[in-house]
């Protein structure tokens, strides 16, 4: 995450939206807009790596991860190590494409069953052979409520797991489900011994127990507070990385990391603050990459909220967002502006489909005059309480500039700046949502499937904590999700989306690229939001 604003509210918050050149100016890391990048071009490739390196250290601008449990991998601090130790039945390409994994060969007998022919010869690090029962044990731990999984949902409507030869699983459920697919390759379905699990107990995923996997690389040391060492795994049945030993530092300050990357101290970093693009482009210390990703930002409010209950109101605050001015201001033209939460980047099949729907969404303007109007019938209307995470300086920007321009149509707006520790909260625990109309989002989809993301919006979902509710919504991505024909399925989800973007209960902001600046000595590295499941480490290697 970025430093906390340091910045004076009072001021801040008199900024108009129109004004966002100025709101920038506002922002900590930065004097003004000029420190992002005006042009970005997308890395679909780069040069191949010519050498081995013996180390490099990578920085974690999330901080440090709470724990290497894949089961637990749902920050970003812990994916970005996982994706390089732990394996999973299939995996991405940086264009997304699904390829063998653990799993030589996938089959699917019927449109309820899916058939795992696991690869031979793969071991773990402590040299103990993967077997059939350890995914088995796998899935099913992913599965126990006990473990608290963001995964588990996964394998909802599974009806069995079972052994169905020497180096053979097969997943039975009880409709058929498109989405398990795609999960294949996400952390849902990483690998881990059953007995070192077992063994370690509680401990397993700590910095004191460690975990046990079967990727390229593999845990040397976790120093909690400080870092932690991975090294390569010279027993991986896979090509041999070029990188022997990486170390993953934690420094959150904005400021610090950015100067590391300059010097040359630390090698490269994810997810840099935009403060910090223009300078790091600029440099010759390294490139500065930037690629597709499947980020939404949004405003989502709560619909049972007196304030946001009525449909007006949020269509009201939808027309108050200068996206355009965001994307360009705010994020520096390191984002677009987004008609629906899944932008096209998120569209893996049936584009002309999802082209044609998104064509008849309207262009999202902000229209103050129309705005207040509508406020203006809805008579009284509360004040209403957002939230946003004052880690970020582009959330905060956002979130000041929402609230000055809903002040020019009547509506008072407070703000609840929360760190983000206090930020994560509000996603897994009702008493941090108390008293909130809503809050900004940095969300992302796990691949280009958006039906996958939808379905948080329906009712039962874990998700759908903002208590969205319409059965037309429900019913239609119901049957989008035991649709196998990409194109029915396609018509099915846009019309679920239509619907969703009528009731204005979610308000798309942008989709802010992918970015990754890397040390000019090394190379290989395309930049896909893919990293977090794939294990990215691994293609690096020197320029020479």
């Amino acid at each position: 995450m970025e430093d906390p604003m340091n910045i004076t509210r009072t001021t801040c918050a008199a900024v108009s939206a129109a004004a966002l050149m100025t709101l920038a100016a506002c922002g900590g890391g930065s004097s003004d807009s000029s420190a992002a990048p005006k042009d970005v071009s997308i890395a679909t490739s780069v040069p191949a790596p010519k050498g081995d390196v013996d180390s490099i250290t990578w920085n974690l601008p999330a901080g440090e991860p709470t724990t290497l449990d894949p089961a637990q991998s749902a920050l970003d601090s812990i994916s970005t190590l996982d994706a390089n130790l732990c394996e999973q039945l299939t995996t991405f390409g940086t264009d997304y494409k699904l390829q063998p994994s653990l799993a030589e060969k996938v089959t699917e007998p019927d449109d309820k069953t899916f058939v795992f022919d696991l690869r031979s010869g793969v071991t773990f690090w402590d040299g103990s052979p993967m077997t059939a029962d350890d995914v088995i044990y796998s899935m099913d731990r992913v599965r126990d409520e006990k473990v608290a999984s963001a995964w588990a949902s996964s394998f909802d409507g599974v009806t069995s797991i079972e052994k169905t030869g020497p180096m053979q699983v097969t997943v039975t459920f009880d409709k058929p489900n498109v989405l398990f697919k795609w999960y294949q390759a996400t952390p849902a379905m990483s690998i881990v011994s059953k007995a070192a699990t077992e063994k370690l107990g509680k401990k397993f995923g700590t910095a004191s127990g460690g975990i046990m996997c079967t990727g390229p690389y593999k845990v040397d040391q976790w120093r909690s507070g400080q870092d932690i060492t991975l090294v390569r795994n010279d027993s991986y049945w896979g090509a041999k990385p070029k990188v022997a030993k990486a170390r993953f530092t934690f420094d959150t300050d904005t400021s610090s990391s950015t100067s590391a990357l300059l010097r040359g101290d630390v090698d490269g970093q994810w997810t840099n603050a935009v403060s910090s693009q223009t300078k790091l482009a600029k440099s010759d210390a390294g490139s500065m990459l930037y690629g597709q990703s499947l980020s939404p930002v949004f405003l989502t409010t709560f619909t049972q909220d007196p304030a946001v209950k009525n449909p007006d109101i949020r269509k009201a605050l939808s027309m108050t967002v200068d996206v355009q001015g965001i994307a360009k201001s705010v994020y520096g033209g390191a984002a677009k502006p987004i008609k629906k939460l899944t932008s096209p980047a998120t569209w893996g099949y049936s584009k002309p489909i999802f082209q044609a729907a998104y064509d008849k969404l309207p262009e999202p303007k902000q229209n103050l005059a129309e705005a207040k109007k509508l406020v203006a019938a809805a008579g009284s209307v509360p004040p209403l309480t957002f939230a946003y995470d004052n880690g970020s300086a582009e959330d905060s920007k956002v979130a000041l500039s929402m609230q000055a321009s809903a002040k020019q149509i009547g509506l008072d707006i407070e703000l609840r700046s929360l760190s983000s520790t206090d930020y994560y909260k509000i996603f897994s625990d009702e008493e941090a949502r108390e008293g909130l109309s809503g809050y900004i989002v940095r969300g992302y989809l796990d691949f280009p499937e958006p039906l996958s993301y939808d379905l948080y919006a329906t009712q039962g979902s874990y998700y759908n904590y903002v208590g969205y509710d319409n059965p037309e919504y429900d019913k239609l991505l119901a049957e989008a999700t035991a649709t196998a024909d990409d194109d029915a399925r396609a018509t099915l989800v846009t019309q679920a989306e239509a619907l969703r973007s009528q009731d204005h209960y979610v308000i798309p902001i942008v989709t802010p690229y992918i970015d990754v600046f890397v040390n000019k000595r090394l190379t290989g590295l395309v930049p896909s939001q893919s990293f977090l499941y794939t294990p990215w480490l691994a293609s690096i290697g020197s320029t020479k």
